[in-house]
């Protein structure tokens, strides 16, 4: 069971520091991705870089099993406000592409 959850981390580290990264690496698209989920204008810069610092934070606290607990309660609020936009966006009927891992893979929100 501990390898389970080793590489369960693992994954979640993987995917929270590619898309923290590829954020950081495009703003332009960061901030479009910001402004497509409602994101007001004047706020997607911060937000647009808040974002990746926040997922690269979250990515580098749940690699010591120390406080991997606490890098596990900031992927899960970060996954459920992923999700929670993602659903109020698609809701809303906006079409537009999440940008979650910047230039390295966008997809329409659905």
């Amino acid at each position: 069971m501990d390898i389970l959850l080793l590489i369960i981390r693992a994954v979640f580290v993987a995917v929270l520091i590619v898309a923290g990264l590829a954020k950081l690496l495009d703003p332009r698209a960061a901030r479009q991705a910001m402004r497509t989920f409602g994101v007001p204008r004047f706020l997607s810069g911060f937000a647009a870089v808040v974002t990746p610092i926040t997922e690269l934070a979250v990515g580098v606290l749940l690699i010591p099993a120390g406080v991997a607990e606490i890098g596990i309660q900031g992927a899960l609020i970060l996954f459920l406000v992923f999700a929670l936009l993602v659903a109020l966006t698609y809701a809303r009927g906006v079409q537009g592409s999440c940008q979650c891992f910047g230039n390295l893979h966008a997809a329409a929100i659905g």
